[in-house]
């Protein structure tokens, strides 16, 4: 008995030795609750738990794709394996990048100088210059490159929103073979459809469901209970179907109401949804009549990257928006036709924003004519 005691001590110390204390000390809910261990999951994925714990035990992973719904928790699973894998050195070889993060100046500039050969340099390729891809040149590529530090396994870099890649795609083809001794590499998408075959035939699938309902309001009533804040379960379900059962956005719905109004209900929750969609959204619109569309891209970026409404709220926002303001019969008619077509044509689309764009300058046009 004392030896099992002190075998399942040096577990639990090696497990929490890599954990970093800062998260658990964060003001943000979404944060201070995440979970950081793969064992904190078990009960929440048990289809998917058991293949990961397999990978985490033979110490070993092939080139992995999470597919599954916005919220349903992919990145998050692909971190908790790549903890487990790297341990005390995750820090130091993990990192995550985002596929649709736009790309600055200095690094388009950058990459184009790194691909002017110098006319001095002996052989054909002198004076030539190679046209790189920013995103590969300059995120993925020096990481993959770069040896793996001290025990770890192998280097994980894990790309979310892959599907909004078009070109680099191809590039990852030879990517993953050549350094697939150094770097494991994890893609997180949503859209499966937007990946082309030879990427997915390099990798393992793994497909993320969303929390069944009896799991998920289990997991936000624990948090609750932590906070020592009561909430019901019509409340529950309320969240759950207005945020998707994206848990994320639940925990800050949650937080942000809990502040402000000191109790959680669905008539509280309801105030601060439509207090912060209105306000966002409404200042969307007013920009478009001023016709300042860098201002409109600037707020429309902020907006996804803050993940604060989704391309469908958006738009059920702006038409609720458009029906609620005193304009012409006909304007009015003109701007929800707009607002319709782009959600219709928005549905096989690979990037929300390129189309959020479209009609945003769309709306700007009419607006300037006003």
């Amino acid at each position: 008995m004392i030896k099992m005691d002190e075998k399942s001590d040096s577990k639990t110390n090696s497990q929490t030795m890599y954990i970093p204390g800062d998260l658990k000390s964060s003001p943000l809910w979404r944060i201070k609750y995440r979970p950081l261990m793969l064992e904190s999951i078990k009960i929440f994925y048990p289809k998917i738990y058991p293949q990961l714990k397999g990978y985490s035990k033979a110490r070993n992973i092939p080139h992995l794709i999470f597919v599954g719904p916005e919220g349903s928790g992919k990145t998050l699973l692909a971190e908790l394996l790549a903890r487990e894998l790297l341990q005390s050195e995750f820090s130091i070889n993990y990192k995550l990048l985002f596929a649709d993060d736009p790309i600055g100046k200095t690094e388009r500039n950058e990459s184009k100088k790194q691909g002017r050969i110098s006319t001095r340099r002996i052989g054909s390729g002198a004076g030539t210059v190679r046209r790189f891809r920013p995103f590969i040149q300059m995120r993925v590529r020096p990481f993959l490159s770069n040896r793996k530090f001290g025990d770890a396994p192998f280097k994980i870099l894990t790309i979310k929103n892959f599907h909004r890649l078009d070109i680099e795609q191809q590039a990852f083809r030879r990517l993953m073979e050549k350094y697939s001794n150094n770097c494991r590499i994890i893609i997180v998408t949503n859209k499966i459809s937007g990946i082309i075959d030879p990427i997915i035939s390099r990798c393992q699938l793994i497909m993320v469901p969303f929390l069944p309902s009896h799991l998920f309001n289990k997991l936000i009533k624990s948090i609750c209970d932590k906070e020592k804040i009561d909430v019901k379960l019509d409340t529950l379900n309320y969240l759950n179907k207005i945020t998707h059962f994206n848990i994320g956005k639940v925990l800050d719905m949650l937080q942000l109401t809990y502040l402000t109004y000191k109790a959680i209900n669905i008539e509280n929750i309801s105030k601060m949804r439509s207090k912060l969609s209105s306000s966002l959204v409404k200042d969307l619109f007013i920009q478009t009549s001023k016709g300042k569309f860098p201002l409109i891209r600037r707020t429309l970026r902020e907006i996804f990257k803050q993940k604060s409404l989704s391309k469908s709220e958006i738009l059920i926002e702006l038409s609720r928006v458009v029906i609620k303001l005193p304009l012409e019969r006909k304007l009015r008619v003109l701007y929800l036709d707009l607002i319709a077509t782009t959600d219709f044509e928005s549905i096989e689309s690979n990037d929300d924003e390129i189309q959020l764009n479209k009609l945003l300058s769309q709306m700007m046009l009419i607006g300037k004519e006003i």
